[in-house]
C-alpha cells in the first residue's frame, strides 16, 4: 500500500506534532511504503483570500491555492492519504484517493481552552466548529484522534464520522531500582516556544517558587526567562537516571490533544503531576488515580509530594512498576500504527469496491 503524508514542514522545533509522525510512520507494518510532503505557511496573499473564502484559523495559514492542487494531482498516485494536522486540513478537498484526516487537537474546543477569557477567540472557536462540522462527516473521510476525550468530543460535532483513536506511543520504559524510592525532584520536560505553554509554565513557576522551598526542579530544555528564574531549575539528562521514582509536571492548564509529557514521565519514573485533567486516558488501569494526580493549583504540589514522601518504599516500588507497565503496554507506536494501517486498508478496499 502507498500512502501520502501530508504535514507540516519541519521548523527545526521538533514539537509534539514532528515527533509524532516520525514515530508513527517508523512503526507502520511491512508492506506499507509512505512518501512525505511538508507543508509552508502560505503566502500573505494566499492566506487572505483563505479567510475571504471562509477558511477558519488556523487552516488559512497553509491554504494556498497552488500546493492544494499539486498535492491533489500527486494523490492520484496513491491508495490512501494521511493528513496529519488539523491545520491542514484545506488539503482534503478534490484528493483522488480516499485519506485518513489525524487531529492533533480538536481546534473548536482547544481555543476556548487556552483562550477562556477572549471573546475573540471565542468567535474564532464558533468559527471553526462551523468547519468542523462540514468538514469532519465527509464519507470519504476518516478521522484520526490522539484521545478518548477527543473521539468523544468529535463524534458529538459529526456523529456520522468514521473515528478512530491513535494515541502516542510511550518510550521505552527506564529501570526501576531494586530499592527505588521516592526523591524529591521535579521535572518539567518539553519545549515552552508556544505562547499558552511558556504563559503556563510561568504560572505554575511562580506559584511553585513560593511554596516548593524543599524541592529541587530538574528541565531537560531550556525553560522560559521567568519560569527558569523562579524555579532555579537544574539540567536533566534521561540517560543518566538512578532508577528512583520522582515527579513530572505538566504545566498546561489545557486538555486538547494527548499530554506526551504523561507517557514519558510515566515511563521514567516519574510521579505525573498535571494542570489539566488526564485521567480519563488511564481508565482502567490500576492505580491511576495515584500516579497521574491532578493538581490544578500549584501551590498544592508540594504537599501532594510530601505524600509520596511517607509512602512505604517496597509498596511505592510494586505499585509503580505494575502502573508503569500498565501504561508502557496501553501506549505504544506499533499498536496505533496497526490502528492507521487497518483505516487506511478499508478506505483502500472502498475506494476499489
Amino acid at each position: 500500500m502507498k500512502l501520502l503524508w501530508i504535514g507540516k514542514a519541519a521548523d527545526g522545533s521538533d514539537g509534539g506534532d514532528e515527533i509524532y509522525d516520525r514515530k508513527l510512520i517508523a512503526a507502520l507494518p511491512a508492506g506499507i511504503s509512505v512518501d512525505r510532503v511538508g507543508i509552508n505557511r502560505a503566502s500573505v496573499a494566499s492566506q487572505l483570500g483563505a479567510i475571504s473564502r471562509g477558511v477558519p484559523h488556523p487552516r488559512f495559514r497553509f491554504s494556498s491555492p497552488d500546493s492544494i492542487e499539486e498535492i491533489r494531482n500527486q494523490s492520484a498516485r496513491y491508495d490512501v492519504a494521511v493528513i496529519s494536522l488539523e491545520a491542514l486540513e484545506s488539503y482534503a478537498d478534490g484528493l483522488q484517493c480516499p485519506a485518513l484526516l489525524i487531529l492533533h487537537n480538536i481546534h473548536s474546543d482547544g481555543l476556548g481552552q487556552i483562550y477562556s477569557r477572549s471573546s475573540f477567540a471565542a468567535f474564532l472557536a464558533r468559527w471553526s466548529r462551523r468547519w468542523e462540522k462540514k468538514i469532519y462527516g465527509r464519507k470519504n473521510l476518516a478521522i484520526g484522534v490522539l484521545s478518548e476525550r477527543d473521539r468523544t468530543l468529535l463524534l458529538g460535532i459529526a456523529p456520522a464520522a468514521n473515528v478512530v483513536v491513535v494515541p502516542p506511543g510511550s518510550p521505552p520504559p527506564a529501570s526501576l531500582a531494586p530499592n527505588a524510592h521516592i526523591v524529591m525532584e521535579a521535572l518539567i520536560s518539553g519545549s515552552y516556544s508556544w505562547a499558552p505553554k511558556r504563559r503556563d509554565v510561568q504560572r505554575l513557576a511562580r506559584e511553585l517558587s513560593s511554596s516548593a522551598s524543599n524541592i529541587r526542579f530538574l528541565a531537560d530544555r531550556p525553560l522560559p526567562r521567568v519560569a527558569a528564574s523562579a524555579l532555579q531549575a537544574e539540567g536533566y539528562d534521561s540517560s543518566s537516571s538512578d532508577g528512583n521514582v520522582r515527579f513530572g509536571l505538566i504545566p498546561d492548564t489545557f486538555i486538547s490533544g494527548f499530554k506526551l509529557k504523561a507517557t514519558y514521565y510515566i515511563a521514567n519514573n516519574f510521579i505525573c503531576l498535571t494542570r489539566c485533567d488526564i485521567a480519563s486516558e488511564f481508565d482502567g488501569i490500576p492505580d491511576a488515580k495515584r500516579f497521574v494526580r491532578y493538581v490544578p493549583r500549584g501551590e498544592d504540589a508540594a504537599a501532594i509530594m510530601e505524600e509520596y514522601r511517607a509512602w512505604g518504599a517496597e509498596d511505592l516500588r510494586a505499585r509503580f512498576g505494575a502502573f508503569k507497565e500498565a501504561v508502557t503496554d496501553r501506549f505504544t507506536w506499533r499498536r496505533s500504527a496497526g490502528v492507521l494501517a487497518d483505516v487506511a486498508e478499508q478506505l483502500k478496499r472502498g475506494a476499489a469496491g
